[in-house]
Formats: structure tokens, C-alpha cells, sequence
């Protein structure tokens, strides 16, 4: 039988729909950048200069220097990307863009 808290965790969980917007990545940097995102319980915007930077640090340490990461709400934009290394995904009305430059 679950103890109330697991129940709770699994609700907190469940509410943290991820969806994929676009991607042009490799499948374990998809799913270690999935992992990472929805290791956090809240999302808000408190963290996500917390996110974003241990996302980046992760990223780099795991696979190579010259990852960016970006989390938001409401944002537009361009940027170049090296081919085969682009993510963008949305948790919670939340997105998450994940790229590496060009060099």
C-alpha cells in the first residue's frame, strides 16, 4: 500500500506533462535533458535560472562543451545550431530550449 506522500509525489509528477516541439537531437541527450527537467518537483520561475544552469552543466560535463539552454514562458527567437544538436520541449506551459553552437 502507497504512503500518502507517494501519492502526493505522483500527482505532482503526473501534472508535469512533457512535450516534445521540436527536436533534432540525439535520444539519450533527449531523454538525460527529460530526465533532468522533471527531476525538479516545481517548476516556477525561481528556478528556472537554476534549471537552465544545471542543465548547461550537465549537458557539458556529460556530452562535451558548448551547450546553451534557455527556460521561459513567453519568448521568440533565432539562433544557429550545430546540426544534430537542437531540443525544444515544453513542461507545464514551461519551454525548454536546448541547443549547441555551431564552432
Amino acid at each position: 500500500m502507497r504512503s500518502k506522500s507517494e501519492d502526493e509525489e505522483k500527482g505532482i509528477l503526473d501534472n508535469m506533462k512533457l512535450t516534445v516541439i521540436h527536436k533534432d537531437i540525439q535520444e539519450d541527450v533527449q531523454a538525460f535533458v527529460a530526465d533532468t527537467c522533471l527531476s525538479y518537483k516545481e517548476i516556477v520561475p525561481e528556478v528556472y535560472g537554476k534549471l537552465a544552469k544545471g542543465l548547461k552543466d550537465s549537458l557539458d560535463s556529460k556530452f562535451k562543451p558548448g551547450w546553451n539552454v534557455i527556460v521561459g514562458e513567453n519568448y521568440t527567437g533565432s539562433c544557429s545550431v550545430a546540426k544534430n544538436h537542437f531540443l525544444e520541449i515544453s513542461i507545464c506551459n514551461i519551454h525548454v530550449l536546448v541547443f549547441k553552437s555551431q564552432r
